[in-house]
């Protein structure tokens, strides 16, 4: 399957030098800054979750996310590059990337548009205006926990919210690069 990743300059040197490349937390920390806390919480459910659902090998702190199309991959950085991957879909977990949005802002993923009301209802019967809240404070465990086992709707391939697509896998080897943008690269 082919994929794009947008990964430091770093990253490129780290996987040439070493023949592959895994995601530290410190990677994620150092990218996010004041805003890493709060994405930790979903990252490591992630983390946690996809390795039941892929074999992740040690060193791999978090995963690493692949576009399934170039016009989805994240805007221009400084010192950053773009990897184009040639990667067997036993090494990938591909999901509606809309659900991963309502990850990062701790809300509900509905079965169906039935659930969605029902679960707004049960909100609203409990004055909450802001599921987020419910998952950013303590004051609420139960619903906490239902909105965080909802998350798990992620790997439902027939779940869909926004009809487009994103991987993640848990490394990066040398010979899976196809294609470097950023630089000049003898493949």
């Amino acid at each position: 399957m082919k994929v794009w990743t947008r990964q430091s300059v770093k990253a490129w040197e780290e996987l040439q030098k070493n023949g592959v490349f895994r995601i530290k937390k410190k990677h994620i920390t150092r990218k996010y800054g004041d805003i890493s806390n709060t994405l930790m919480v979903c990252y490591e459910w992630l983390t946690k979750k996809a390795s039941e659902h892929l074999d992740r090998p040690e060193g791999a702190e978090g995963p690493i996310w692949l576009a399934l199309r170039p016009d989805f991959m994240p805007c221009p950085a400084d010192n950053t590059v773009v990897l184009e991957l040639e990667i067997e879909s036993k090494n990938l977990i591909v999901f509606d990337m809309g659900k991963w949005d309502y990850i990062l802002n701790y809300w509900y993923i509905p079965f169906d548009e039935e659930d969605g009301r029902h679960f707004c209802k049960l909100l609203d019967a409990k004055g909450i205006r802001n599921q987020s809240e419910v998952v950013m404070t303590q004051f609420h465990p139960v619903l906490k926990r239902v909105i965080m086992e909802s998350w798990s709707r992620l790997f439902d391939e027939n779940i869909r919210v926004s009809g487009n697509d994103q991987a993640i896998c848990w490394e990066i080897k040398r010979e899976w690069v196809t294609g470097v943008d950023g630089l000049s690269y003898n493949l």
